[in-house]
């Protein structure tokens, strides 16, 4: 027994790099593994934490405002008015803007917190007529921070004609 022992500390003696490699390589690669499916469980439940930290939003449209919503798992409802539009115009844009892709959504300084969620910069100062938040998905066409897109809103009077899906000229 002896003899098996000093031939252990002897190779030991001998092979102390390699060992320390062979270990520092099973090392990066459990670490690796586990890395990975940590990831993969981010990412497998990405969509519930989101909804759980933020919760699921669903539009409904009436063209009377809706005061109060008696539906099971409805915390809160933000009022958003969305005026009839016309054709936007960009100059700067490197494409046209499809109307039929645009609208225009009116919300409270109060509410615009509810409505949206921002990874960077600031919420427009709504007292300033020529500040808007665009949606990320203008970005392709050319938008840009400074970017003026000229929207022709139909006027007050034009609102019944509207409603009634009349063609107007806003």
């Amino acid at each position: 027994m002896s003899f098996l022992g000093l031939m252990l500390r002897t190779g030991l003696r001998h092979r102390w790099r390699s060992w320390l490699a062979l270990i520092v390589l099973v090392t990066l690669v459990v670490g690796l593994v586990l890395a990975g499916a940590q990831t993969a469980r981010r990412t497998s439940t990405a969509w519930s934490r989101f909804e759980a930290a933020y919760g699921f939003d669903t539009f409904a449209y009436s063209p009377s405002p809706i005061h109060s919503l008696a539906l099971p798992g409805v915390v809160s409802t933000v009022q958003i008015e969305s005026p009839a539009v016309g054709p936007p115009a960009c100059d700067s844009c490197t494409s046209q803007i499809n109307d039929s892709d645009f609208s225009v959504q009116e919300v409270s300084p109060a509410q615009m917190t509810h409505l949206v969620k921002l990874e960077s910069g600031r919420l427009p100062d709504q007292s300033d007529p020529g500040q808007v938040l665009a949606s990320e998905s203008l970005a392709p066409l050319g938008v840009h921070i400074g970017t003026v897109i000229h929207v022709p809103l139909a006027s007050s009077a034009q609102r019944a004609a509207v409603m009634n899906n009349a063609t107007i000229t806003p």
